[in-house]
């Protein structure tokens, strides 16, 4: 996560100066007139000078998360201009200049601003403030259950309207592919078939990496979230571009009956590493690319469908299908390889939550 600090104040760049060394990738933006009070050199600390709004609504653009030292209705005033939306704005965090308290103030579920609240309240021994209506009152928000896992939601607007019926203690029904109950607080019903969504009442929640889970949709607010847990095996010919790639992913994913919101990796063997079309057919569907060594592989092709001809180029006897489901997590394949046009393509289902995405990892 990119995050710039803006501290407006002198007790503010001191506070910066502790709180940046917590970040990663952390850039503190301050008045010119405070440098002098910098050791000479000292990396990580930008200049504005002399519009602090202008400077603003160019970090507001940059960042994924910004954190004003300032008062409320300064950092109001310098965002209100660049506001776009809940799912494309940053995560934007208030601390007081007595650093007395990390509010949470904008993007707090889908941007993280109530996760980054209780961290800085951590570091700097503060009170986080948070004033979402679902933290308040502990029922489930989708929306952080999507931030937290990694899951897509296709259809935000509706989600508004599952919310408000669950703070009015209005019963929710929710289909899962796998289960989730763990996760979920307030009047939400699991139902095992979702063909029982069909009564839903008030709304309903389906989580699920199936195109179409139930056709026709609930009559009422139908919620669709995607996680991110179809890893797609790729094998190529040397040179293939990404244009047939991306073709041949969809495809595989059309013929499979599932949503590309699920797609969470292309998966290929180490000799692959370097494939320009590969590379970028994931960064276009903004995946990582990952791939495997030849001992790995063949461990997943022992009871599998091998070429002699694919081993005698490539040293493997197949690449797809071992690919997907080493890049699922060793999950199940659930398309088996479909080959044109020089390319192979294979999908394998992980868990919707990921290993490194389960709380306490």
């Amino acid at each position: 996560m990119k995050t710039a600090i803006i501290a407006l104040t002198l007790n503010g760049l001191e506070r910066a100066k502790t709180l940046s060394a917590a970040f990663d990738a952390c850039e503190v933006y301050v008045p010119l007139r405070f440098m002098d009070h910098l050791a000479p050199g000292t990396a990580g600390f930008t200049p504005f000078e002399p519009d602090f709004r202008s400077a603003a609504a160019k970090i507001f653009k940059q960042y994924d998360a910004l954190i004003f030292i300032a008062a409320v209705a300064v950092a109001v005033r310098a965002i209100a201009p660049c506001l776009n939306g809940k799912e494309k704005d940053p995560a934007v965090v208030v601390i007081d200049d007595g650093s007395r308290y990390a509010i949470s103030l904008l993007s707090g579920h889908l941007g993280g601003a109530n996760e980054l609240a209780a961290k800085i309240a951590g570091l700097i021994g503060a009170e986080a403030v948070i004033t979402t209506a679902t933290d308040g009152r502990k029922v489930t928000s989708f929306d952080s259950l999507a931030r937290q896992f990694g899951w897509s939601i296709e259809n935000l607007p509706v989600l508004k309207e599952i919310s408000a019926a669950l703070l009015e203690e209005r019963e929710i029904l929710l289909y899962s592919d796998q289960p989730v109950e763990a996760y979920l607080q307030g009047r939400i019903r699991v139902v095992q078939e979702p063909e029982k969504l069909l009564a839903a009442e008030h709304g309903s929640v389906v989580i699920s990496s199936r195109r179409e889970v139930i056709l026709p949709l609930p009559a009422g607010p139908c919620l669709l979230l995607r996680p991110r847990n179809i890893a797609a095996g790729v094998g190529c010919r040397k040179g293939v571009l990404p244009g047939p790639i991306i073709e041949a992913v969809r495809g595989a994913f059309e013929s499979a009956g599932l949503a590309i919101e699920s797609l969470s990796c292309l998966a290929s063997g180490e000799f692959k590493s370097g494939e320009p079309g590969l590379l970028e057919a994931a960064k276009t569907f903004g995946v990582p690319f990952k791939t495997y060594e030849r001992e790995a592989i063949e461990r997943q092709t022992l009871a599998g469908r091998t070429s002699s001809f694919v081993e005698s180029q490539v040293g493997v006897g197949a690449v797809a299908e071992p690919c997907a489901v080493l890049g699922s997590g060793e999950g199940m394949l659930i398309q088996p390889v479909i080959r044109g046009g020089g390319i192979t393509v294979a999908l394998a289902e992980g868990p919707l939550i990921p290993k490194e995405r389960l709380p306490g990892s």
